[in-house]
């Protein structure tokens, strides 16, 4: 009689083990569905969520760009193009990375535009050491057309803003 109680603990053992596997089953089966549903909701992004595309820089490349955008500053012999453009030959490394359409200077800053549709256009504003005037709030009604994200750490003294304009006429 005890091989017969033996036979029905591990009969019991397998049907608990039979039932831990069926719900590992469901859950693996439900986050499967959690992901995909994931998947396809950020495939719809809103134009709001795809500027804060614009936003994403790991803090090493913020870095760097911070570094080579101030050292591009001092320089001297920084070639502009008529339309007031900095010279691509000009460029740092980490802002020829970014693949900019254009960059320019707007007062001490450097703006690196990467999206560029009419009058309307989008990247990062680099604020270098040199440079008296940063951006303090999202808008600014002295700056009209402008509008401005902090990128990276809030702490870390904002230095690097995304940025869109949409530039008005006459401007």
């Amino acid at each position: 009689m005890s091989t017969g109680r033996v036979g029905f603990q591990k009969n019991g053992e397998m049907q608990t083990e039979i039932k831990q596997k069926d719900n590992m089953r469901e859950i693996i089966a439900i986050l499967l569905c959690v992901l995909a549903l994931t998947g396809c909701a950020s495939s719809h992004n809103s134009e709001s969520q795809q500027q804060a595309q614009t936003v994403r820089l790991l803090e090493l490349q913020r870095q760097e760009l911070i570094k080579e955008v101030n050292e591009m500053t001092m320089q001297r012999n920084l070639v502009k193009l008529k339309d007031g453009n900095i010279l691509p030959g000009c460029w740092p490394e980490a802002v020829r990375k970014l693949k900019p359409v254009a960059v320019y200077h707007h007062m001490a800053n450097v703006v690196i535009v990467l999206r560029k549709d009419g009058p309307s256009e989008e990247g990062y504003y680099v604020v270098p050491g040199i440079s008296s005037w940063f951006p303090f709030q999202e808008t600014d009604a002295s700056m009209p057309g402008w509008s401005w994200k902090p990128v990276g750490d809030p702490f870390s003294g904002h230095s690097i803003f995304a940025y869109t304009r949409r530039k008005l006429e006459g401007a």
